[in-house]
């Protein structure tokens, strides 16, 4: 039997804690009663501690609180947010995908983290698609703004390195150029002049 070179067992191990990580967000200092920072933020959406996810959401002054924090890569937010997108529809959901969308870009492991979201069931891939495709309302009428967002969380993607992620990168990657494809072909091309957006074409 082959035995793993020591620097291979650990990049083993740390592959295998980040997965654990994002089964559960609060770990060790859930079992000891406290929170973590990411947790106390949740906390304090509600303004009553332990307060369910289900809760915030049937709120719209709590989910608007919500959706922010997922923005800023809070990932208790982000998981109480997809373990109840079902709940949601119209305005809220799109919403809801937008934040997921930039919580893809967040900190170092943004992407990772909706990525096992996905491997674990939590997010279909349809909606994990919809997530990288939705974009901020400010973007709306600049086709050059929207391309150089999807290349920016196309190359973020790209930049996932664990092998247990490989299809989700497939599904994400494919997501996205389907997206760029039909930007292109659907914007007019007067809206291209002056442009200073690379590779349009």
């Amino acid at each position: 039997m082959k035995h793993m070179s020591k620097n291979h067992r650990h990049k083993v191990a740390a592959a295998i804690a980040l997965g654990a990580v994002m089964l559960s967000f609060a770990g060790s200092t859930q079992a000891a009663g406290l929170a973590t920072p990411d947790e106390r933020a949740l906390q304090s959406i509600s303004g009553v501690k332990n307060k369910k996810c289900p809760d915030i959401i049937h709120s719209n002054s709590n989910l608007d609180d919500l959706l922010r924090s997922v923005e800023r890569g809070n990932s208790c937010s982000a998981q109480c947010l997809v373990e109840n997108l079902n709940e949601l529809d119209g305005g809220n959901l799109e919403d809801s995908l937008i934040a997921l969308g930039k919580f893809s870009m967040s900190g170092k492991n943004g992407m990772e983290q909706l990525m096992y979201f996905v491997k674990n069931g939590q997010l279909s891939d349809r909606l994990f698609g919809h997530a990288l495709i939705m974009l901020s309302l400010e973007l709306t009428d600049n086709p050059c703004g929207q391309l150089n967002e999807l290349r920016a969380r196309k190359n973020r993607i790209l930049k996932v390195k664990q092998k247990n992620l490989a299809n989700e990168k497939l599904i994400a990657i494919k997501a996205i150029d389907r997206f760029i494809l039909e930007i292109k072909a659907d914007t007019p091309s007067e809206l291209w002049k002056g442009s200073t957006c690379q590779n349009h074409k």
